[in-house]
């Protein structure tokens, strides 16, 4: 049985909290991939009439922003939210607050003729259309909602040549991804964070089924050990880790989030967990990519990533 932590530690869970609360603000803020038991998926649409293409945009995701960017439409932003900041170019875009507090008085005063947003800003969406300015959502749950964002923005911004060759350019990197072979698919687990520097893991903030991480993973030859789990991001306890025992264990550590820790330093905490194999064949991976935490067109990075870990096992088993 799987053991997930739900013990009353309130030191422990304490320090935790505090060491992932940036993470789990930035997951549910910018990355979206929890899902909504209540809220059907929605088709991406845009309020108002207009179809002119718009000169003054303001983006509301990380994103979104790197599809307009990765479009040559980043002269075109006029604000981005505060989790915006890839490309540097974003350093020079005004600030517009963030996704729960987002400064409508400074959107309006930036004079956009378009917002873009994810579905999970339909408050914002209701809000700014309540005041006459446009907006158009898009998703990013899947890799089939990012790459149909790219294609969304493409014709709405009046990008369409440019949205058509970087995603000719995507999915040629996904089909020499899906044309190796992969003899066995590695037991992995996905670790959004854990108490970093404590000598120890007592348990790990996961990725577990139909998530974002889930998909990368099964697309880069992995099985997820977390897919029994009826929860998108479970807190597993070590019992839990110990009892999946996961053949290659991925740490996606979000710059800033474990301060001035070194790899080596993190690597420490997984020491004691000896039985478990990926521990002890030394293959716990440690990966500080910005974009390993933005579902945008840097996905493919994270994707090749990943294949570059969990292939060799793959093959090799």
């Amino acid at each position: 049985m799987i053991s997930v932590s739900s013990e009353n530690k309130p030191e422990r869970s304490l320090i935790l909290a505090k060491k992932i609360v940036v993470l789990t603000f930035f997951i549910l803020s910018t990355l979206s991939i929890l899902q909504s038991c209540s809220k059907p998926r929605k088709e991406p649409v845009q309020s108002g009439n207009n179809v002119s293409i718009p000169d003054r945009i303001i983006s509301l995701s990380p994103s979104t922003t790197e599809i307009v960017f990765a479009l040559g439409m980043g002269d075109r932003l006029a604000g981005v939210s505060r989790f915006c900041d890839y490309p540097p170019e974003t350093a020079d875009i005004p600030e517009v607050g963030g996704y729960l507090d987002t400064n409508y008085e400074a959107i309006a005063a930036l004079g956009p003729d378009l917002v873009l947003l994810l579905p999970e800003q339909e408050d914002a969406a209701e809000y700014l259309s309540g005041i006459g300015i446009r907006t158009m959502t898009v998703d990013n749950k899947t890799v089939g909602d990012i790459l149909g964002a790219i294609d969304t923005l493409g014709h709405r911004l009046g990008a369409e040549n440019e949205a058509t060759a970087l995603l000719k350019k995507i999915n040629e990197r996904i089909k020499r991804i899906s044309n190796e072979d992969v003899a066995e698919k590695a037991r992995v687990l996905v670790s959004i964070g854990h108490d970093f520097g404590s000598g120890r893991v007592d348990e790990v903030f996961a990725a577990g089924q139909d998530t974002y991480y889930d998909e990368i993973l099964g697309m880069a030859g992995g099985s997820n050990v977390c897919s029994g789990i009826p929860v998108s991001y479970p807190v597993v306890s070590a019992e839990g880790i110990i009892s999946m025992d996961p053949e290659i264990i991925i740490e996606l550590v979000m710059p800033g989030s474990a301060g001035n820790l070194t790899d080596k330093e993190i690597l420490k905490d997984w020491a004691f967990m000896s039985s478990v194999e990926a521990v002890r064949n030394g293959k716990v991976y440690i990966l500080r990519k910005d974009y390993a935490h933005i579902p945008g067109p840097r996905f493919i990075f994270l994707l090749e990533d990943m294949v570059e870990v969990i292939r060799g096992v793959g093959k090799n088993e």
